[in-house]
C-alpha cells in the first residue's frame, strides 16, 4: 500500500530518511508522502522527527519540486512563517503566538538549513571517499528560480558554486573546486541515471539545456 503506521507526514518520512523501506516498495511509500504533503497544500504536518526527515525524503525519491515548495512556504505552518513574523532564530512551536512551550532556541528544526545545501545547491558527501575527499553534485533547479549561489568550507577549502538560468532556459552552472578534491556531477533529470562527470580541482564552466541534459562543458 505504500503505507507506513497511519500514513502521516512522520511516518512515511521517517523510514525513507533512515533507508528502511525496502527498495521495490520506495517508490510506493514516496508517492504516498508526495500526495499526502500535495494535500496539505505543501505545509508542514510534523514535529521534532519529521522536520529532521521530510525535505530529505522527498528530494532523494524524486521530488525536489515537492521539497522546495515546502521548504518556499511562508504561511502557517512552515519555517518561511516563522520569519514572516519576525524570527530570527528556530522557534519551539510553529505558532508564534503561543505563551508557553515556545523557546527560541530549539536547532532541532533546523534541517532546512542542510537540505538548502544537500537538496537545492546538490552537495552531497560521497561515502566511498568521505571527507569530503570526493564530492557528489546533484543540484536541482526549480522552476521559478533564475539563480543560485552557495559556498561551502570544506576541510580542503570552499567550494563555490553558481548557476543562472539564461534566455533560453538553460542553464550555465559554475563551480570552483579547492585542491585536492574532485566532484562527480549528476545533472537532476527524469528518468534516473542521467549522465554524469567528474571534474578535478580548478573553475569549470558547464552549460545544461532546458531539460537540464549537459550540453556543454
Amino acid at each position: 500500500t505504500g503505507i507506513y503506521a497511519e500514513g502521516t507526514q512522520t511516518e512515511l518520512a521517517m523510514p525513507l530518511y533512515w533507508g528502511i523501506v525496502p527498495e521495490e516498495d520506495k517508490k510506493k511509500v514516496a508517492a504516498k508522502l508526495h500526495e499526502l504533503v500535495e494535500k496539505d497544500d505543501y505545509h508542514l504536518d510534523v514535529g521534532l522527527l519529521g522536520s529532521k526527515a521530510l525535505l530529505s525524503a522527498l528530494s532523494d525519491n524524486g521530488y525536489a519540486e515537492t521539497a522546495y515548495k515546502v521548504a518556499s512556504q511562508d504561511t502557517y505552518p512552515s519555517w518561511g512563517y516563522w520569519i514572516k513574523q519576525g524570527a530570527t532564530t528556530l522557534h519551539e512551536n510553529w505558532r508564534t503566538d503561543v505563551v508557553i512551550d515556545n523557546s527560541y532556541n530549539h536547532i532541532m528544526f533546523g534541517e532546512i538549513g542542510a537540505w538548502l545545501y544537500k537538496g537545492l545547491g546538490g552537495i552531497q558527501i560521497d561515502e566511498k571517499h568521505p571527507g569530503f575527499k570526493h564530492v557528489l553534485l546533484k543540484p536541482f533547479f526549480p522552476s521559478d528560480m533564475n539563480e543560485l549561489t552557495i559556498r561551502y568550507n570544506t576541510p580542503y577549502g570552499w567550494l563555490n558554486i553558481n548557476w543562472v538560468r539564461q534566455t533560453n532556459d538553460c542553464i550555465r552552472y559554475t563551480i570552483d573546486i579547492p585542491a585536492e578534491t574532485s566532484v562527480t556531477f549528476v545533472p537532476f533529470t527524469m528518468p534516473e541515471s542521467p549522465k554524469s562527470i567528474t571534474l578535478q580541482a580548478g573553475k569549470h564552466s558547464l552549460e545544461l539545456d532546458f531539460t537540464h541534459q549537459l550540453i556543454n562543458q
